[in-house]
């Protein structure tokens, strides 16, 4: 069960409750204390990308920085589906070419699985990256729901100001 894994963060009521009043301690090593008035924590990510260099990298360079939790890293849509119902996370970095791999049937692939992200409970931003910047695929990504569309060369220089504003508590 993913409640088990180490990168488990509360989601649901019981366990955000618990979380309130104690402490919490993510997986880069920073602790923080979470009170009734909110939450201390770092904004919890997902990387879902065949291309292992670019997850690596990425993770890597999220996980410096104490505002950042990657809390799963997966190479499929359906581990990423799985774990973005389980970990509620506040953000999904999802490679675009990942959308159109893999076991989901035919009619998940691409747009619609981006909805389906986007109609969980708990739905995180996506943010869309891939290794060529077409405005075709931007505008696809972005009628799906995607959040934002990014070429993994723009990752060092935007994702700290990207994040920052897709979900404004961090």
């Amino acid at each position: 069960m993913l409640r088990n894994s180490p990168n488990y963060q509360p989601c649901g009521f019981v366990d955000t409750f618990l979380a309130m009043i104690i402490k919490a301690k993510n997986t880069s090593g920073v602790t923080h204390v979470v009170t009734a008035a909110g939450f201390s924590q770092p904004a919890r990510i997902i990387i879902a990308a065949s291309d292992t260099a670019f997850t690596s990298t990425l993770s890597t360079f999220l996980t410096a920085q104490p505002a950042f939790n990657v809390v799963a890293k997966v190479e499929s849509c359906s581990d990423a589906l799985i774990w973005c119902e389980e970990l509620c996370p506040d953000v999904l970095i999802l490679d675009w070419h990942l959308m159109f791999e893999g076991l989901l049937p035919a009619e998940m692939k691409g747009v619609p699985f981006v909805k389906q992200i986007k109609s969980l409970k708990k739905a995180p931003a996506i943010i869309i990256a891939s290794r060529l910047s077409l405005d075709d695929h931007r505008n696809m990504a972005m009628q799906a729901g995607a959040d934002e569309f990014m070429a993994k060369s723009k990752f060092p220089q935007l994702i700290r100001p990207l994040i920052s504003r897709l979900v404004p508590q961090f």
